[in-house]
């Protein structure tokens, strides 16, 4: 009998353990760096006065429970305010591998164009969010919503402490039709961005 309820108390000890091991964390908005590139298509008749693009999620917030030895109890939730994406920044376009620099002005016209209406339209579908559905030790897997259509996306990632939290990095492609959208086109299709895009992401919470 003895040993019995010693089996029972060690097990009960382990689970609480488990459960004390899983750890809710905030997302660090300035650690964060979560970023889109957007690729011009180069088989345009303008295609040499576009360019390739890097919008930066400038603000991101939201929450991370995550246990390294249970990676399928994760819940992360993420939102980003549409309008404060933000185009081209030099450091940004730099650090994305993308040649060349914006002005002000040109960097002004991307972020209305990306906010219109046939576009990201803002006004309509404020936020970009994203809720994990499950977690593995290399991917993450989860609900995608862009302009107010949902997708399911598979992200292989890596997760590791970081200064008392979690640092989750990766990398996934999604295209503009996946979310309801045309990629951006003018000068009646002589310039436009190809519908695939490349979300990059470091997302630190603490």
């Amino acid at each position: 009998m003895n040993r019995l309820i010693s089996a029972v108390a060690l097990m009960g000890a382990l689970s609480l353990s488990a459960v004390a091991d899983a750890a809710d964390y905030a997302v660090s908005n300035s650690d964060t760096l979560l970023y889109i590139k957007v690729y011009k298509d180069p088989d345009t008749l303008a295609a040499g006065i576009s360019h390739d693009h890097a919008v930066r999620a400038a603000t991101v917030s939201g929450s991370v429970t995550w246990d390294a030895a249970n990676p399928a109890g994760c819940n992360i939730a993420i939102t980003m305010p549409v309008n404060s994406l933000t185009p081209d920044e030099s450091w940004m376009r730099k650090a994305a591998g993308l040649d060349g620099e914006l002005d002000d002005g040109m960097r002004e016209d991307v972020k209305k164009n990306m906010l219109s209406v046939g576009q990201l339209n803002s006004g309509a579908h404020p936020n970009i969010t994203f809720q994990s559905t499950s977690c593995t030790a290399s991917s993450i897997t989860g609900d995608l919503t862009i302009r107010g259509k949902t997708q399911s996306v598979n992200m292989p990632a890596t997760v590791i402490d970081h200064e008392g939290g979690v640092k989750i990095t990766g990398s996934i492609g999604i295209t503009a039709s996946q979310f309801g959208f045309e990629p951006y086109s003018a000068l009646f299709g002589q310039l436009k961005n190809r519908d695939n895009m490349d979300l990059k992401v470091k997302l630190v919470a603490k």
